[in-house]
């Protein structure tokens, strides 16, 4: 009886929800050491902390698709696909993730599917310029020219300074040389936490 008097004391009621605030605070704090590393170069990290944060919050999407890319930028992509896979079946709306999965796609020559998820991508975000440079060059490398154009013209829209968009708009056919391991056009850092996840995460004290 001792032990659920103890249980039963004012405070500990809403422990639960303490413990998920604590969590949520760790996870976040995972999440930007491990892009702040990928950043940096310093990918063993980036893994470490990325997986860290899987292993906190396993439903949320930013983690599985940070750690998607640097498995992609490792030239891993049967593990990058896997994750990547994760994170946009948790959020399918995740632009980014989608427009990420498309650039492994492109380092395996699937191009089929590049393009169905850059355009999957671009139909969910069509404020981004790489997008729009990734698919004009996958139209490129399947000698669509007219529809390589249109998106290079998109991009350079978007962002008139973009090189890799004035290249392919300069010179739409035949398609660059380019590395398949790496795309020319790297997406940019992915966004910080939904706001489902921002509206469940504690704010500074």
């Amino acid at each position: 009886m001792a032990a659920v008097a103890r249980r039963s004391r004012p405070g500990r009621f809403g422990a639960g929800e303490a413990d998920r605030d604590a969590r949520l605070v760790r996870y976040r704090e995972h999440l930007e050491r491990a892009v702040d590393s990928r950043e940096a170069g310093m990918y063993a990290r980036a893994l470490s902390d990325f997986t860290r944060a899987v292993e906190l919050e396993p439903g949320e999407p930013e983690a599985f698709a940070g750690r998607g890319e640097t498995y992609r930028l490792l030239e891993r992509y049967d593990e990058a696909l896997a994750d990547f896979k994760r994170a946009v079946g948790l959020e399918p709306e995740y632009a980014w993730a989608f427009g990420s999965r498309a650039q492994t796609y492109r380092a395996l020559e699937r191009d089929s599917e590049a393009l169905a998820d850059l355009s999957r991508a671009i139909e969910l975000d069509d404020s981004e310029d790489w997008l729009f440079v990734e698919r004009g060059e996958v139209y490129q490398e399947l000698e669509r020219y007219d529809e390589a154009l249109a998106d290079f013209n998109r991009a350079v829209g978007l962002d008139p300074e973009d090189a890799a968009a004035l290249a392919g708009h300069d010179a739409p056919r035949p398609a660059p040389v380019r590395s398949w391991a790496r795309p020319t056009h790297r997406p940019p850092t992915p966004p910080g936490p939904t706001p489902a996840h921002q509206a469940m995460t504690p704010g500074p004290e």
